[in-house]
């Protein structure tokens, strides 16, 4: 029997700091299991990336990760969503929220909502990307996933 997840863990990284290729591994979209869906370390790949990248990799600094944290904790609150953890981080952004909200919705609000505010306060310029296409959306659907979830963002 399928039940709803009671969160979700939203993980999205600064333009250009996670290549796909690189040394830390990356994740396949289209692969169907576990297994195919992470990509290995293959420098080749990496390079490629790297050389078609519009802009350089964008590291959030002090002010960028306090404009950001703050939108995101304003457009949960408009959106009638519940925060249950953050953590803005130099090159990506954790987050578990609880709410009726599609998960995609949120992820694509999420990360906007914060360009624009970026771009707003003068901390990137208008035609600056900020984030990777995409990112991680997973589900928790028990008190001990929350748990796990939240040490992991405050302490990981």
């Amino acid at each position: 029997m399928y039940s709803e997840p009671i969160a979700h863990f939203f993980t999205f990284t600064t333009y250009g700091t996670w290549l796909h290729g690189d040394e830390r591994g990356s994740i396949n979209r289209k692969g169907k299991t576990h297994e195919t869906r992470y990509l290995a370390p293959f420098p080749k790949l990496a390079a490629l990336r790297k050389s078609q990248m519009a802009h350089e990799p964008l590291v959030l600094d002090a002010a960028m990760r306090g404009c950001v944290q703050r939108v995101i904790e304003a457009y949960c609150e408009f959106r009638r969503l519940t925060l249950l953890e953050i953590n803005v981080r130099t090159n990506h952004v954790h987050a578990a929220i609880a709410g009726q909200e599609p998960p995609v919705k949120t992820l694509n609000g999420l990360k906007a909502y914060a360009t624009r505010a970026l771009r707003d306060e003068g901390l990137v310029a208008q035609d600056r990307r900020v984030w990777t296409s995409g990112g991680s959306k997973r589900k928790c659907f028990t008190e001990d996933d929350m748990a796990s979830v939240r040490r992991y963002i405050r302490d990981a």
